[in-house]
Order: structure tokens, then C-alpha cells, then sequence
């Protein structure tokens, strides 16, 4: 069985994209998840996998492409401080601690 959710849109005051994901059966075997698109949607995709479904932090990529409220610029430039600082983009500590 595979597992797929190709595009999701979201417009305001409808479920979170984790919500979508979160119903979304689980194909068997090692699976994967890839996400991406606003900043605050993709934390949430990017966590639900390892906390709630049990992946290995390896098997989870996310990518931000902006974040609401800012710019692009403004948004990668806060993502360049954030690795500068030793943060991940999965907000963990470069040595893979943390929650």
C-alpha cells in the first residue's frame, strides 16, 4: 500500500496540514516524509512523524518556503541565523538531541 498526499492547500480557518497527515494511513515497510511550503504548517508536518508515528529523524525532510508574515528574503535570512546558531531546521540541536 503506498501512502500519498501529493498537494495539500490550505486556506485559513480549515484542518492543519498535520491533521490530513495525522489520518492518513501508513504504508508498509520504512517509510518516509517530505514536506514543505509555509514555516509554522511544516513544524508541525515535520514533528507529527517522529513523535506521533514513530519515524526515525532520518526519514523526515522539510523545507520552508516562507514563513507568514515575512518576506522571503526575510524568512531565509532567519533560517540562516538559525543554522548559524547550531539549529537545525527541525529546531534540534545539530547533534540530534532534543524532542
Amino acid at each position: 500500500m503506498k501512502s500519498r498526499i501529493s498537494r495539500l492547500v490550505r486556506s485559513e480557518g480549515t484542518a492543519c496540514g498535520v491533521e490530513t497527515v495525522r489520518a492518513a494511513p501508513l504504508p508498509e515497510g520504512t517509510p518516509y516524509s517530505w514536506s514543505a511550503g509555509e514555516a509554522s504548517g511544516v513544524r508541525a508536518l515535520r514533528h507529527h512523524p517522529v513523535r506521533e508515528r514513530g519515524f526515525a529523524r532520518a526519514r523526515v525532510t522539510s523545507t520552508t518556503y516562507w514563513a507568514r508574515g515575512l518576506s522571503e528574503e526575510q524568512a531565509r535570512k532567519a533560517e540562516s541565523e538559525a543554522v548559524s546558531a547550531g539549529i537545525d531546521s527541525a529546531e534540534h540541536p545539530k547533534d540530534g538531541s532534543g524532542g
